[in-house]
């Protein structure tokens, strides 16, 4: 697997008031302490491979690597949860809130009929810096190879989601081999890899039933199914794409697209959908697809949509950043509110750059945002830093308990962020820390210092690095 380049990491520092209990340290497994654990608590976890299958038991608590403390992508890696072909790894399904988060693991050799790697019914946790790989779902009519979410609300950032399989009897049954979302309220799926995933029938990365969904800025390639949606599929549901590259997903029944939808709507923005295999990259019938500002090979009924080779970086090597010459650098939508787009891309790059040097940032098409190299080596992107600290628009915003604070550091430096409410009164401190330079964020979950939920209304958050004190204002809705 390659390593995950993370220049953006989070960090749930808001949550680390609670006690923190430490395996092996104080607790040989995970699940001892998930039952130590109470509301607020952090389970925080070393380097090691774990056998075993947890379960939060209704608990609003964090579990982490060491990658919660030290944003050290190498823990993601290292710190593993094998469920050992013995139901789902992960199982978070009594009602548990936006404040419980799994953070920072591989989630690997889950078997179980569905969600074998992470169950979530009833519950809206964060899962966020995540390997979910090599994990079966397997019974008559299997759901969600990787991840199975019913009922929920969650965030699903930053993770890779690879090499899950959702396999059925028979060609007419299994789907949703990466992700498969049933009954939800609003999921966000932001900054991830989803790929080589497959299915015995329908719906190869990503499979949506009556699901609201919004997946932005996610890679969906080389997945693969029997029949219709590849790529994604939804069926009575509400979804949005926003800046993803969907390309090289494969269906066995080759005329099938590999984005199908049933009594549906789709809207599409900044995406490209180029090297699937099928005669439509984008079909389905009882709905109408909406793209904008889109790059799909075949092209497709809109004036905004192009049909010209993406350029990408180097697809042998599944790489699918751009390269400098690529007719998607800057012809994105220049009107992104609403998009609800993330500051960054996966790999760390602002989303919104002068890719083309014509004195505009307006943003690209696909995951990956290009930024121009002065040494000329086109694929490997670096991000032009500010120089000086900079305090980033939280995203989401608003947002309903759970939102993300990121900021630029020029130098080492002391840093302290804190929330305010209208009539400046301190919340709490999320973050209070001496930081290297780079780029860093921070989760807020809408808790005080005393871990109560707090109101809904307008809050203020303040960054204190060095020399420099700057605010901006959030919005906290029901």
């Amino acid at each position: 697997m390659k390593k995950i380049l993370f220049l953006l990491c989070i960090i749930y520092t808001a949550q680390l008031n609670g006690t923190i209990h430490n395996v092996p340290g104080d607790y040989s497994t995970i699940s001892d302490a998930i039952n130590a654990s109470v509301n607020g608590d952090t389970v925080l976890v070393q380097p090691g491979t774990y056998y075993e299958n947890i379960d939060y038991s209704g608990k609003n608590i964090v579990i982490g690597s060491l990658f919660l403390t030290i944003n050290d992508t190498s823990m993601i890696s290292g710190t593993i949860i094998d469920g050992s072909a013995s139901g789902s790894v992960v199982t978070i399904k009594r009602n548990e809130d936006s404040t419980a988060a799994l953070i920072g693991f591989t989630i690997r050799n889950g078997k179980a009929d569905y969600g074998a790697g992470v169950y979530i019914e009833n519950a809206s946790p964060l899962i966020s810096s995540c390997v979910i790989r090599n994990n079966l779902a397997e019974c008559s009519n299997p759901i969600g190879g990787g991840i199975l979410l019913q009922d929920s609300k969650s965030i699903i950032y930053k993770c890779e989601i690879m090499y899950n399989t959702a396999t059925g009897q028979d060609v007419n049954n299994g789907w949703g081999g990466g992700i498969a979302a049933i009954n939800t309220g609003e999921v966000k799926i932001i900054n991830c890899r989803i790929h080589h995933n497959t299915t015995t029938s329908i719906l190869g990365g990503i499979g949506l039933s009556g699901a609201k969904v919004k997946i932005i800025g996610c890679e969906i390639t080389n997945n693969s199914c029997y029949s219709s949606g590849s790529a994604v599929g939804l069926q009575d549901s509400d979804a949005l794409l926003v800046n993803c590259t969907i390309a090289m997903n494969k269906a066995t029944l080759n005329e099938k697209s590999s984005l199908y939808f049933i009594r549906s709507s789709p809207k599409i923005y900044n995406s490209i959908f180029w090297y699937n295999g099928g005669t439509k990259n984008i079909d389905g019938w009882g709905g109408v697809a909406e793209v904008y500002n889109s790059n799909i090979e075949g092209g497709f009924d809109t004036l905004s949509v192009m049909d010209s080779e993406p350029m990408f970086a180097d697809t042998s090597a599944e790489d699918f950043r751009l390269l400098a010459a690529s007719p998607c650098i800057d012809a994105g939508n220049p009107d992104t509110s609403g998009l609800d787009l993330p500051t960054n891309d996966f790999y760390g790059n602002l989303r919104l750059c002068d890719g083309n040097k014509d004195g505009s940032t307006v943003v690209d098409i696909g995951a990956y945002e290009y930024v121009p190299q002065p040494t000329g080596v086109e694929h490997k992107k670096v991000t032009k830093c500010p120089e000086s600290f900079y305090l980033m628009q939280n995203y989401p915003n608003p947002f309903n308990s759970t939102t993300i604070i990121s900021y630029y550091l020029p130098e080492t430096a002391n840093v302290k962020i804190t929330i305010y409410n209208v009539l400046g009164k301190k919340i709490c401190t999320i973050v209070d820390d001496k930081k290297e330079k780079g780029y860093y964020s921070a989760v807020w979950n809408g808790l005080d210092d005393l871990s109560r939920k707090v109101s809904s209304g307008i809050y203020f958050y303040r960054l204190k690095a060095g020399n420099t004190v700057t605010d901006k204002k959030m919005i906290l809705s029901e």
